[in-house]
């Protein structure tokens, strides 16, 4: 069987899946032929486009190359049930071949390859519940005549009919500002305000017929009062061109960088997006916004893309990307800042210094929205739906999944890279504290060391005391020592025995010329032993 090959988004709603009852009675044929494109040079032959529709009964249409036709089950569904599901019959004189796929919902298809001749095919292998939709591309295989001749459809697996996931034109209801850029910049809502170029611009032919094409222009939209609300949403299809060189690009901005600081909408050098906004009574700061959102998933050159901010007063902001929440911050609420400043859209004129001119988105741009209110989940998908699945081809969105899935193995590589190294890291930190471990007292042994240090502290207390006791009984009490002081004092001359025994020395000096002769000194030491002169 052939692999599973989703192009874009399955919307998918279980609860109605689960309430679907199989009915073998249910009408097993197509019901009605949605479209039928025979470019120029295709076949007429076979009957008219109708013959694909009810039983077969050898009455066909040819596919030729590159004819499209989508046919739908209407009265019933092909239930994925036991065995084969799907029946395609080809009128039994056929030879070429045709690309068969298959749909919910006529936007999102599974491709269920190149068929030739009747052909069954089971729901299971292909991972889808029901289908509404088939969708034949015709091949040049080289066959013998033009074109698969295709004869009926039928549901082998027939049950009552689930309705497609119902989608209606985006709601014209807040819209206050649509640009279409069919070679121009006229505003196609209620407001009117026509958009004007920074400089000469220029148009390109894609998806949506014209676009418009920027590399170092943008455009502006004067400023109108209506701009100043409370909600809002920004919605754009873009086309990546070249990467921002540093910086970022500004896809949409109301922002002076001074003191009208609105909302940013901008694109960064490594694919991803960034939502920024001021609230009113916000301090305007330049690197502080209340709302402050960056997605993780990356966008890739070349690919088409459904770009939506929204900002509610309640619930905060939020990033969708063909229909997908890539981002949101609802920590703060209130309602959206104001200001008399314009809107631009793909660049901005503010000063950012001499790189000004990276702040220019690079690439294409189609299909700008701004309405005055949070648009829903729902909304947004109506939008995306409407706008351009439709319009991209298989290679495109085959290409947009790789790049992104390529992106992602990357990213996660590199994390896988920083992973490894923090495990490294870990590991050895655990081997160096093991080591540590290894060296460190178990708690048994940090148990018997405190019980020895214990006694040491016991013994060394028992010797002070027995120290200190020894000191005191080997010193003096206080008594001896002044027993010893006052016999001490025995025998000492005092001061008026001392004088006096000057005086008698004195008496010596006969002469009275200050000096003592031998004589006189012999009789000084009578003296000293108490002997008087006259003795």
């Amino acid at each position: 069987m052939m692999k599973l090959k989703i192009l874009g988004y399955l919307f998918i709603n279980l609860t109605l899946l689960s309430c679907v009852i199989s009915n073998a009675n249910a009408d097993p044929w197509l019901d009605e032929v949605i479209s039928f494109e025979q470019p120029d040079g295709s076949s007429d032959e076979g009957g008219a486009y109708t013959s694909a529709l009810g039983e077969n009964d050898n009455i066909y249409v040819s596919i030729d190359v590159p004819e499209t036709l989508i046919v739908a089950f209407k009265n019933n569904s092909v239930i994925n049930g036991a065995g084969n599901d799907l029946l395609i019959y080809e009128e039994y004189n056929g030879d070429s071949s045709v690309d068969v796929y298959i749909s919910q919902d006529n936007i999102n298809y599974i491709s269920l390859g190149t068929i030739k001749k009747n052909t069954e095919f089971d729901l299971s292998d292909y991972s889808i519940d029901y289908v509404n939709y088939i969708k034949f591309i015709g091949v040049d295989d080289g066959g013998g005549y033009a074109g698969f001749d295709l004869d009926a459809v039928k549901a082998l697996n027939s049950g009552e009919h689930i309705e497609d996931i119902p989608y209606n034109k985006p709601l014209n209801e807040g819209l206050i500002l649509y640009y279409k850029f069919e070679e121009n910049t006229i505003d196609s809502s209620n407001t009117g305000i026509n958009g004007l170029h920074s400089k000469e611009t220029s148009y390109e032919k894609d998806l949506f017929n014209y676009s418009l094409k920027l590399v170092d222009q943008h455009l502006i939209v004067p400023y109108d009062s209506s701009f100043n609300i409370d909600n809002m949403s920004i919605c754009l299809w873009l086309k990546i061109y070249e990467y921002p060189l540093e910086g970022s690009s500004k896809l949409a901005i109301r922002d002076d960088m001074k003191t009208d600081r609105i909302f940013q909408l901008d694109f960064y050098p490594d694919g991803t997006l960034s939502f920024i906004a001021h609230t009113i009574g916000d301090a305007i700061d330049e690197t502080f916004f209340d709302i402050d959102i960056k997605s993780s998933n990356k966008l890739v050159k070349n690919v088409w893309y459904n770009i939506i901010a929204t900002f509610d007063s309640t619930f905060g902001g939020k990033i969708f990307v063909n229909g997908l929440n890539w981002g949101s911050d609802e920590t703060f609420n209130g309602k959206l800042a104001s200001g008399n400043i314009q809107l631009e859209i793909g660049g901005t004129n503010y000063n950012y210094g001499e790189n000004h001119y990276n702040r220019n988105f690079i690439g294409l741009i189609d299909e700008v929205r701004i309405y005055n209110r949070a648009i829903s989940q729902n909304e947004i998908l109506e939008i995306y739906k409407y706008n351009g699945f439709n319009c991209l081809n298989e290679t495109d969105q085959l290409t947009a999944m790789y790049e992104s899935l390529s992106k992602t193995y990357f990213t996660l590589s590199e994390s896988y890279e920083q992973l490894s190294n923090v495990v490294k890291e870990k590991d050895n930190r655990i081997e160096s504290l093991e080591n540590q471990v290894q060296s460190m007292f178990t708690q048994e042994q940090v148990s018997n060391k405190l019980l020895e240090a214990q006694t040491l502290c016991d013994i060394a207390l028992e010797q002070k005391d027995l120290t200190i006791s020894e000191l005191l009984s080997s010193m003096y009490t206080k008594e001896q020592l002044d027993q010893a002081k006052e016999e001490a004092k025995i025998g000492l001359y005092t001061n008026e025995a001392v004088e006096l025994m000057i005086n008698k020395i004195l008496e010596w000096d006969v002469n009275n010329d200050g000096k003592i002769g031998l004589i006189e000194a012999i009789q000084s030491l009578k003296i000293s032993s108490g002997i008087r002169p006259i003795e």
